[in-house]
């Protein structure tokens, strides 16, 4: 508003000398990520297409380059895991379970005879217990209870469902983790907070428990008297 009343009136504007900001360097440990924020800038993004061009296109590129590594490079590995799910079009198909079973150093003999009887052992099993295989955890729970029959493919199937495709089980775990250790259980031990970590992570399983067979076990654990729970 002041410019432009000095201007109506033909009144000389002094000469303001701005002073820039200094721009901070990236780190060297992050020069290989996008960083975009105020605290670490290499130049203001003005106009849309330096926004299109510096920023968006370089997060894209990185994107489709981290994507391209992880299931590009390990294509074999990750199929050979899909043929572990019975709703899968390829389940237990040998020649995409040999990649991920020479991966791990297994007797690929033996995983070919545990092939050949695995199939006829699957349909008697759900005959006689009534429990469709619908999942890799109930083939798993199956693998489980007749391991010694098929010791290859219970390893292969065990690495199968532990092995993080993602990383976002394990951020999930620590966000878990900070609503835990808050400041009222600060100086919980170790081995408590990872108890208590376990419990709040498998959420489905501990629901499963009985709490007044817990209380009852803690109960009878102790041989003083005062602290018998009832």
């Amino acid at each position: 508003e002041a410019i432009a009343i000095a201007s109506k009136s033909n009144i000389g504007l002094p000469i303001m000398h701005v002073k820039q900001k200094r721009l901070k360097k990236i780190p060297k440990d992050l020069e290989v990520f996008i960083c975009e924020s105020s605290t670490l800038e290499k130049k203001p993004l003005i106009s849309e297409k330096e926004f299109q061009t510096d920023l968006y296109y370089s997060i894209l590129d990185n994107i489709i380059s981290e994507l391209d590594k992880r299931f590009t490079n390990n294509s074999d590995i990750l199929c050979g895991i899909s043929a572990f799910n019975p709703k899968g079009n390829h389940f237990l198909d040998y020649d995409l379970i040999v990649p991920l079973a020479n991966h791990y150093s297994c007797d690929l003999e033996s995983l070919k005879a545990e092939l050949k009887i695995i199939k006829k052992s699957i349909n008697v099993y759900e005959e006689k217990f009534k429990l469709k295989i619908t999942d890799v955890f109930i083939f798993h729970a199956f693998l489980c209870e007749y391991q010694i029959a098929f010791t290859e493919m219970f390893k292969l199937c065990s690495i199968s469902i532990t092995i993080p495709i993602s990383s976002s089980a394990c951020e999930r775990t620590f966000s878990c983790l900070k609503r835990i250790k808050s400041y009222l259980r600060n100086s919980l031990l170790d081995n408590n907070l990872s108890n208590l970590s376990v419990i709040s992570v498998e959420k489905s399983e501990a629901k499963l428990l009985d709490i007044d067979e817990i209380i009852d076990t803690f109960s009878n654990s102790h041989n003083n008297r005062r602290i018998i729970l009832k």
